[in-house]
């Protein structure tokens, strides 16, 4: 499979799946940054937080810490995460406040949506993460350059630029290189004073100033002896200036400004600044309508190489239009994430209802709930079926939960729906489908070609992954192309011996190699798997 770069910064496209990798990637290769918008690394490294091995908690720990000091756009999406998560271990709760303490307005705003006290899951933060001693048996506080370079065993100098993150951060400048869309502005740094800051408040200067740091005061472009040390340096901004700054920036740009004078809104104010997500770049915004005011999400759709804002390969934008208008239309029927505007011009865009957290952060609180919402899934599949719309890529990652807190039961919806269709034909797979749940047909054309049938079979991987809380194959590469084409993962009640046997043989139809033997529709696997629970006692609807 091809999961080569998309940025010339780096190779933000590698599977960055141990988190001890990353930290030594961070302290010894800076060409090779990897970026904290990508989901895959998100989830690697909140699971890191909750593993038995305390080398790799601590390699999360600092990898979290040092990401989102050089890329705090990012820091709202891992927060989705860890609150997703935040009662698996100490650790994941200790970042959590870590975070809540560095970048608060990035932060709450997050907790707050979801209607989590932050006073409850951001208690006073420690020293920092610990290293292993002594073979892991014994844990030291781990608060110099030396002891983290020897816990993820680097060789070779390490970079001034982190030098610099861990001895005296408030001088470190942002190291998520050039925006995937430098014309949004997001991020860009300049030269003089009032602009040409880190935007990350650090370590040190936590410990400085107190309950000055993120307060957005008067000090901005300032010298500050605390931190030029006689050097003439400027004092770094705020989170809170930076964020500011990053959004006005994204208002003035001429892509922002062609976006809103098309909208059908009366206005579009950004709230918050760009998040790189799988598919877009994402930026919060509010959407007003007369007194009306609902929060958006404004999605800047990747696209192939293109020399401006203008120009697209040909057909790429009819592709892109076509699936769109399908994804709105299709976002009448209850489960599918709504489609407030879009249009192509003068790039691919799209407003849509906010979403954060994915069904793959999403913890079930029992078998019923895991249930119920397989249910909600086949049915939201069969619904867009009959309009003739076909997701085409169906994987956790597309499958999003609403945050609701007045209602016990959370409907899943379907993200991103059809995209694939425009996308596959100049983007690599992996970038925008998890391998681990691809259809055969999308590796080996002799199994057909992409539609209904695909969404079924993928359908059932996602099930299986929600029954499970694992994907149905796992290895490199190549190990899970041929498990996709020749192998049948472990029945899902081997692995949950809590889930009714008869959904066995759901998700067994469902994944079928071969289409004449999976389901003919999603409703049919939609009886079949009510069926199941109603043997098992389980109270349906």
């Amino acid at each position: 499979m091809d999961t080569s770069a998309r940025s010339p910064e780096g190779d933000r496209s590698r599977p960055w799946t141990d988190p001890r990798s990353v930290l030594r990637t961070l302290l010894a290769a800076p060409e090779e940054r990897p970026d904290l918008a990508d989901a895959d690394l998100r989830r690697s490294l909140v699971a890191g937080l909750a593993d038995e091995n305390p080398t790799i908690r601590f390699s999360s720990a600092w990898a979290v810490r040092l990401l989102a000091g050089e890329q705090p756009n990012a820091v709202p999406g891992l927060v989705g995460y860890l609150a997703a998560n935040r009662d698996a271990s100490d650790d994941v709760r200790s970042v959590l406040a870590h975070l809540d303490a560095r970048y608060p307005d990035l932060v709450r705003p997050v907790l707050d949506e979801r209607d989590i006290d932050h006073a409850t899951v951001t208690a006073a933060v420690d020293a920092g993460p610990v290293a292993p001693a002594d073979g892991g048996t014994a844990l030291v506080p781990a608060t110099s350059l030396e002891a983290i370079r020897s816990v993820v065993e680097t060789e070779g100098e390490v970079p001034t630029v982190i030098e610099r993150e861990m001895d005296d951060a408030s001088e470190t400048d942002r190291g998520d290189g050039a925006d995937r869309d430098p014309r949004l502005g997001a991020g860009d740094t300049e030269t003089d004073a009032d602009a040409g800051t880190t935007a990350t408040e650090t370590e040190a200067d936590d410990t400085a100033t107190g309950a000055d740091a993120g307060s957005g005061g008067a000090d901005d472009g300032r010298t500050d002896a605390r931190h030029s040390g006689g050097t003439g340096r400027t004092r770094p901004r705020t989170v809170h200036q930076q964020k500011r700054a990053d959004i006005d920036a994204i208002e003035s740009s001429p892509l922002f400004r062609a976006i809103r004078a098309q909208c059908r809104f009366d206005d579009l104010e950004v709230v918050l600044p760009r998040d790189g997500r799988r598919y877009a770049d994402t930026i919060r915004a509010r959407a007003i309508t007369g007194r009306e005011e609902r929060g958006t999400a404004l999605r800047l759709l990747d696209r192939p190489d293109a020399d401006d804002d203008t120009e697209a390969p040909v057909g790429f934008g009819d592709a892109v239009a076509e699936s769109l208008a399908r994804w709105q239309g299709a976002g009448a029927t209850d489960g599918v994430v709504t489609v407030h505007d879009w249009a192509c011009e003068p790039r691919p865009w799209l407003a849509t209802e906010p979403v954060e957290e994915t069904i793959a952060e999403w913890t079930p609180p029992s078998v019923g709930a895991r249930l119920r919402c397989g249910l909600d899934l086949a049915e939201t599949v069969a619904n867009c079926h009959r309009q003739g719309v076909v997701h085409a890529g169906l994987d956790p990652g597309n499958v999003v939960m609403p945050a609701d807190a007045l209602t016990e039961r959370r409907r899943p919806l379907l993200d991103n729906v059809g995209l694939m269709f425009a996308l596959r034909e100049h983007f690599s797979l992996p970038e925008y489908l998890d391998p681990r749940y691809v259809a055969p047909e999308y590796l080996d054309e002799s199994y057909g070609s992409i539609d209904h049938s695909t969404d079924i079979y993928q359908l059932g991987t996602v099930l299986y992954r929600l029954f499970t809380d694992r994907p149905p194959f796992e290895g490199d590469g190549d190990a899970v192309r041929d498990a996709v084409l020749s192998a049948d993962p472990p029945a899902p009640s081997d692995r949950n011996a809590a889930l009714p046997d008869p959904v066995d043989e759901v998700v067994r139809k469902a994944t079928a190699k071969r289409k004449l033997v999976r389901y003919e529709t999603a409703s049919q696997l939609r009886v079949d798997l009510r069926h199941a629970c109603v043997q098992a006692g389980y109270e349906v609807t």
